[in-house]
């Protein structure tokens, strides 16, 4: 597979396979294992911070550079991954992708420029730069 098929299949994955959990992300500051990809990939059930461990972690195995971003979207904290695919950086964002309605896929924040994210998305880009993802086999 060349890698934005692999990072597809991660995003696929992750959306068939895990649930948003409204109920810890309510609940605020507290642990859950919903902040981890342990949450997501075992439990089955995540908030933003666990989706994009997972994604992170699974880029890894498949030999994908991938870092997760924290800023804020639709007013709240909010965490989404930066991913290089092929010769590009690029954003995914799976819990926005992920409808749970019928497990239906979307792909309106997967392989996006940072204009596009930029739209729904607000971070610090001094707090990420670009040329950090090489080093992301060591997050």
């Amino acid at each position: 597979m060349n890698a934005e098929r692999k990072a597809k299949a991660i995003h696929d994955y992750l959306i068939q396979t895990c649930s948003y959990n409204e109920q810890v992300a309510a609940a605020g500051n507290r642990y859950d294992d919903a902040f981890t990809a342990y949450g997501a990939l075992v439990d089955g059930s995540a908030v933003c911070q666990g989706y994009a461990a997972a994604f992170n972690l699974m880029a890894k195995k498949c030999g994908l550079q991938s870092m997760a971003v924290c800023g804020r979207a639709g007013g709240v904290a909010h965490a989404w991954n930066y991913v290089k695919i092929g010769d590009k950086n690029r954003y995914v964002d799976c819990t926005w992708d992920d409808t749970d309605q019928n497990k239906k896929i979307s792909y309106q924040y997967f392989n996006v420029t940072e204009e596009k994210m930029r739209e729904q998305h607000v971070w610090t880009a001094a707090d990420f730069p670009a040329q950090d993802i090489k080093y992301s086999k060591y997050f």
